[in-house]
């Protein structure tokens, strides 16, 4: 399936992430966040929030930071979507939409 691909693409570029930053966390607390989130605060907070695991002296990585974990966001299971992600949630809502029309 398209989108686990992805999925795992993604796992590996936050993997990556995390090693560059010398960061304490760990892919499975980024997937948590996304998990568990409820829906309650706007998305920038949990922008933040993960962020806020990466450990960095300055913005040097906040460039590649922020669109993995759009992507992640995304790309990951949501508790209050079923243990679904969002990509799989328009592909079966929007016909003709395919898995490559997700990525930019």
């Amino acid at each position: 399936m398209a989108v686990m691909r992805h999925r795992t693409r993604i796992e590996k570029r936050l993997n990556r992430l995390i090693v560059q930053t010398a960061s304490d966390t760990t892919l499975e607390d980024i997937k948590a966040v996304i998990f568990n989130e409820d829906g309650q605060q706007p998305f920038i907070v949990y922008v933040m929030h993960i962020t806020g695991l990466f450990r960095d002296d300055g913005d040097s990585h906040i460039d590649a930071l922020i669109p993995a974990i759009q992507d992640a966001w995304n790309y990951f299971p949501h508790s209050r979507l079923d243990g679904r992600c969002p990509a799989e949630i328009l592909l079966e809502k929007v016909p003709g939409l395919r898995p490559s029309d997700l990525r930019s």
